[in-house]
């Protein structure tokens, strides 16, 4: 019996021995998992109960929020995504459906509209007194399409704002490509998010707003039920239209609730061409007509001031939101229309574009387009922006300078003036290279390694020696205006003896030569003098023909030298050599 229960337990072993192989890797994946449950839990006890709680809580609260994102249309695009950023109850509409990239193209009228884009973000978003308040239970969100450059785009995510990607809505049978109209009705993409707002304020790209904001509008907002089993219901409010032709209201201000219903009822209206004239505003016109199944509300004019060439100093102060495009029509406002508007629009355009500079110089690149400088002056402003190419409109620009450590804490004239140039219409971002008792390398090649470094940020850079500007009166793209991108990329000046240049300036065409004399010289930088760098520079870039890589202009009229130096400072160190 013993004997045979022994035989049994051995034939068992063999088998199980028999079968381990095939058995093996399940038992070392089991083997891994106990190992890694028993560290998770070991973990677990070291995290207090109720830090635990809270994270379970915070997983609950994310999948809540993933699983009850609102469905949206295929092709609607949210950034961020409203699982990220959880939607409010109400948003505040703007559009841009197309514009150039400013730094190919010269733009066109309808390429500014994408700079009052940016100034509604300001205005919603970081003005002090008109931005949404956390009370208001609203957004700022732009609807925009594949049109749009991604650069434009990055900027206003900046801001905060949310980009709505949709898809351009064209009446079949009717595309006119280039007429205004063309794109107008991709504002109704709008309708399409019940699932999303309560209500929506959509307000122009050129409907500006400067000291009251329009979120109190939201209290019009009550839904009008349908007067058949047919329809749904619905809320419409606008203000009406201040010159007749155009239509009874002016969709430059529309309140209202979305509703798919409606939207698509609109885009089988549109179909026919005696219900839709003049874009959208023809189309909601005839849709929501006061004495239709649709009656729309009407809103107090003040909210959308418009045909600013003809109001009086009355209406203008009475004004709220005023509808025009100041940057290309300044000079055709009425005398109190401009008096009232044109400082306000000017102070924001260089508070925005100071708040763009200021991020710019803490930035390692540029991945955005900064808003262009706009000067006191309507006619200054209107000369520029119609004979000036694109490139020299959105600038980028920096001034470096260089001091010793001891003139830095002191009231240093030249380096005052240098930061107050640059602080005048926010025209340019400011850099100083403090000399240092540890540095070895001389101030010229101090000054070509920043430059380099700022080419991922900045189109031009101007370097300077201790000159002195001058009070700023007009905006540095005058300067600009004479140095042709694509041509000379280092300009100098005949500042002492019609010889030596206190300045000078580079463009960023000029980025690859630069690295490739970097590379050649920087480890000789120890041992050459200013002279010598300067001197081996030019003809790094003079070479093989290439004059034109080189421009010495006439005396700059725009800063000054200290004249009892008898520029020999610069001759021997500080400025670069004689004319090339």
């Amino acid at each position: 019996m013993e004997h045979n229960l022994q035989n049994k337990h051995i034939t068992f072993v063999r088998r199980v021995a028999r079968r381990m192989p095939r058995y093996l890797p399940f038992a070392v994946l089991i083997l891994i998992f106990v190992g890694l449950a028993l560290i998770q839990i070991n973990r677990l006890k070291q995290i207090p109960l109720n830090e635990a709680a809270d994270a379970f809580q915070k997983f609950k609260e994310i999948n809540l929020l993933r699983n009850n994102a609102p469905r949206l249309p295929s092709d609607f695009i949210f950034e961020p995504s409203l699982s990220e950023r959880p939607p409010k109850r109400r948003a505040i509409f703007t559009a841009l459906f197309r514009a150039n990239d400013a730094h190919h193209v010269k733009p066109n009228d309808a390429d500014w509209f994408f700079t009052n884009v940016y100034l509604h973000a300001y205005t919603f978003l970081v003005d002090p007194v008109l931005r949404l308040k956390p009370d208001d239970d609203a957004e700022f969100v732009v609807m925009v399409t594949d049109m749009v450059p991604a650069s434009y785009i990055r900027a206003l995510l900046d801001f905060g704002a949310r980009i709505l990607k949709v898809p351009v809505i064209e009446i079949p049978g009717r595309e006119k490509p280039g007429d205004k109209y063309q794109y107008l009705y991709t504002k109704l993409n709008m309708y399409r998010l019940d699932r999303v707002f309560n209500a929506i304020l959509f307000v122009d790209v050129d409907l500006n707003f400067f000291k009251v904001s329009p979120v109190s509008l939201f209290r019009y907002v009550h839904p009008v039920s349908a007067v058949n089993e047919t329809d749904h219901p619905h809320f419409f409010a606008s203000t009406r239209e201040w010159a007749s032709g155009n239509g009874v209201f002016n969709t430059g201000v529309q309140l209202l609730i979305p509703s798919e219903f409606h939207y698509q009822a609109l885009k089988q209206l549109a179909l026919d061409p005696k219900k839709s004239k003049y874009g959208d505003q023809g189309l909601l016109n005839t849709y929501f007509h006061e004495k239709g199944p649709r009656p729309w509300l009407e809103l107090p004019q003040i909210w959308n001031t418009n045909h600013l060439e003809s109001r009086t100093q009355a209406e203008v102060t009475r004004g709220v939101g005023f509808h025009g495009k100041l940057w290309s029509e300044c000079k055709l406002l009425s005398k109190d229309s401009f008096k009232a508007l044109w400082p306000e629009y000017q102070t924001r355009m260089v508070t925005l574009r100071r708040l763009q500079m200021e991020k710019l110089a803490q930035a390692a690149s540029c991945n955005t387009t900064i808003m262009p400088i706009v000067p006191q002056s309507c006619e200054m402003w209107m000369d520029r922006m119609v004979k000036t190419a694109a490139d020299k409109i959105f600038l980028n620009i920096a001034l470096v300078s260089y001091t010793e450590s001891s003139n830095l804490k002191k009231d240093n004239q030249a380096i005052k003036s240098h930061r107050d140039f640059a602080d005048f219409y926010a025209q340019a971002s400011h850099f100083v290279i403090e000399e240092s008792s540890s540095e070895s390398l001389p101030r010229l090649a101090r000054q070509l390694k920043k430059v380099f470094h700022l080419f991922d940020r900045y189109d031009w850079i101007w370097v300077l020696d201790d000159v002195v500007f001058k009070t700023p009166s007009t905006p540095m793209h005058l300067e600009i205006n004479n140095l042709k991108s694509g041509g000379p990329h280092i300009h100098t000046f005949r500042d002492c003896d019609n010889k030596t240049s206190g300045s000078f300036i580079m463009n960023k065409d000029g980025q690859k030569k630069l690295e490739k004399y970097l590379n050649t010289f920087a480890p000789k930088f120890a041992e050459m003098s200013n002279e010598d760098i300067w001197k081996a520079l030019l003809e790094e870039f003079t070479k093989f023909g290439g004059k034109r890589s080189l421009k010495v202009m006439q005396k700059s009229e725009w800063y000054e030298i200290d004249s009892n130096i008898h520029c020999q400072p610069y001759l021997n160190s500080a400025i670069y050599g004689e004319r090339a």
